[in-house]
């Protein structure tokens, strides 16, 4: 599901130089400021005055520790359920690490950027551009062959997203979690290898050489994801990890 719609949890900054601003225009999305916290946390009557509508957001924008409790705190008292297909992007490391707290792993759903939300963008551009790449390449090869496009649930993915949501449960608050939440986002990215690796496979023995290469571009992108993981894995996650036995 694209990103259309994001709730940003800050109060809606006064300078038009304001790289959220830039955002909404570049990505065409549409952008709503709603600060959780006060000096206390923002009641959910006062979430209710200001007629926040949850359920329309598909991407959130956390900034801090303080705005990620008192989102989920606003949403129990609101009696509203997150939704799974909610992306959430957070400004930095301890964000995201923290939000584990009430978020079960699912793959590409939670974004950190290094420091700051401008680095957040380019996170934001790739897994738009990406995702729609994607579904345009899968459409396309069902036209190539004459059939409709329509989606299915995957079991496979789900048996993995629930070996994911395992190593939250037993690694949660120790050194090990990193390493337990790559090794997860890696067993997908790999059994999207094989999907589209066995696709390529078959297109070019059938000879359909235009499906082929759409699955290769595919199947370039999901190796390079995995590339990336193992890079950020080697370069301090399983050090880390393993210092702590």
């Amino acid at each position: 599901m694209k990103v259309k719609t994001i709730l940003v949890s800050q109060p809606q900054p006064k300078t038009d130089s304001s790289p959220y601003f830039d955002l909404m225009e570049k990505q065409k999305v549409k952008v709503d400021f709603r600060s959780f916290i006060h000096v206390e946390g923002a009641s959910s009557k006062d979430v209710r005055t200001q007629k926040i509508d949850l359920s329309k957001y598909t991407a959130i924008i956390f900034t801090s520790r303080n705005s990620v409790d008192h989102f989920f705190r606003i949403a129990e008292e609101l009696r509203f359920k997150t939704s799974d297909s909610l992306k959430y992007f957070c400004t930095s490391e301890a964000v995201a690490y923290y939000l584990q707290k009430y978020v079960v792993y699912r793959k590409r759903k939670i974004y950190v950027g290094e420091r700051h939300f401008q680095d957040l963008m380019p996170l934001i551009k790739k897994h738009k551009d990406e995702t729609e790449g994607h579904i345009e390449r899968l459409q396309q090869v069902f036209e190539l062959i004459g059939k409709r496009a329509q989606g299915k649930t995957c079991d496979a993915i789900e048996g993995i997203i629930s070996e994911g949501e395992e190593i939250i449960e037993n690694f949660k608050g120790t050194p090990a979690l990193d390493a337990g939440l790559i090794s997860a986002a890696q067993a997908v990215e790999h059994y999207e290898i094989t999907r589209y690796g066995t696709l390529k496979r078959w297109a070019e023995v059938l000879g359909m050489s235009e499906a082929a290469k759409l699955f290769k571009q595919t199947l370039d992108e999901e190796s390079m994801t995995d590339e990336a993981l193992t890079t950020l894995a080697d370069a301090s996650v399983n050090e880390t990890a393993l210092a702590a036995v």
